[in-house]
């Protein structure tokens, strides 16, 4: 085993136990974790987190070395442990103390990369989590809202041939009639049911989910949770189940979506102007408030150019700071279009997109 140490600022360490360090392959992460979250003992859960990429993970520990703001932030190290399999090390300096910690990364897939790890929330949170953000637009996040997400888990009941439960929701809401934002947790059976209630008379964030999975004899196969930033948590089960069913399926869900984004750059056919604009519809009308509140909200991440204020019809111009794309923006009654202009990156399209919906709640995603 392996310890991860935290010292706090009184000088205490915190110490936790894990399995990466013993990983020489995939058949020995299988056999471990399946051991180890196939018994029921208090430990930290299983982390998967789902990255889209055309990079490999050695590329991107060069990546990291070579960039000035990035290597000054995290220091890694990536080793080889088979042709599809590394070994990643990350240590970050967070008010005055090193946190660092492991994962498994796996790249079997081409344009994506799924790192494993079994350290402590704060690491995965703080220091994992942190990394790949600060990787955009070189890597991206799967953004998913509950309709993506409830159509992933159809699927998962499908190929399961048994039951997936939402036992435990929490999202945040605001009511039409309000601008406070709350939190509201949805508690076991019927979580679903309510969530599609609340729905009608709130504006909706979803934080994360946690389910259960069971066969047709009620046995209960994988337990677990999923943020609305692809990370999926294993607290039990088989992990080489959670990895052929639950990943592989969420994989095939980000893909497609990967593919929506794609290719809607502005070009020009025989002459004419092409253009592939896409839609978030709501089921009430956006008003006036709420306009302003998106207006302010992607001022920080986007230079922009109001064309027309106001309400009914708002329409502004976007360019991403960070990955170049550009976009126009228009709201017309229930419905956000989004029309992406001479270059448009499906990166910088999907992230828009989880933007919009973290300010004024979330939509139904369509093609125009």
């Amino acid at each position: 085993m392996s310890l991860l140490a935290v010292t706090s600022s009184h000088g205490v360490k915190i110490w936790m136990e894990t399995l990466i360090p013993n990983v020489n392959s995939m058949m020995s992460m299988r056999l471990a974790f399946d051991k180890k979250y196939t018994t029921r003992s208090k430990k930290p859960s299983l982390k998967a987190l789902i990255l889209l990429t055309k990079y490999s993970p050695s590329s991107l520990e060069q990546f990291i070395q070579e960039n000035e703001r990035l290597s000054k932030k995290y220091r890694i190290k990536v080793e080889s442990i088979e042709s599809d399999l590394s070994k990643l090390y990350v240590e970050k300096e967070i008010r005055g103390r090193l946190v660092s910690g492991e994962a498994i990364v796996h790249s079997k897939q081409e344009g994506c990369l799924i790192a494993y790890t079994d350290e402590k929330d704060y690491f995965v949170k703080h220091v994992l989590e942190t990394l790949f953000n600060d990787l955009y637009p070189d890597v991206l996040r799967v953004y998913f809202n509950y309709k993506q997400i409830k159509r992933f888990f159809e699927a998962v009941k499908d190929k399961c041939s048994g039951s997936s439960i939402l036992t435990h929701i929490s999202i945040g809401i605001r009511k039409e009639t309000k601008r406070s934002k709350s939190k509201l947790l949805l508690w076991e059976f019927g979580a679903e049911d309510e969530l599609e209630k609340q729905a009608k008379n709130y504006r909706i964030w979803i934080d994360y989910l946690d389910f259960e999975i069971k066969d047709k004899n009620d046995r209960i196969l994988l337990q677990g949770s999923l943020t609305n930033k692809g990370l999926i948590r294993l607290k039990f089960g088989e992990f080489s189940y959670f990895q052929e069913s639950l990943i592989s399926l969420f994989l095939e869900l980000a893909f497609r979506w990967q593919r929506f984004f794609s290719e809607r750059e502005r070009h020009v056919e025989e002459g004419k102007i092409k253009l592939s604009p896409y839609a978030i519809s709501y089921p009430a009308d956006i008003d006036e408030k709420q306009i302003l509140e998106l207006e302010k909200g992607i001022s920080s991440f986007y230079s922009y150019s109001v064309i027309h204020g106001g309400n009914p019809y708002f329409v502004v111009n976007l360019s991403d700071y960070i990955d170049g794309s550009s976009f126009g923006l228009t709201i017309l009654d229930n419905t956000i279009t989004i029309t992406p202009m001479l270059f448009s990156t499906a990166y910088g399209l999907w992230k828009l997109s989880h933007r919009i919906q973290r300010i004024i709640g979330e939509g139904e995603i369509r093609n125009i």
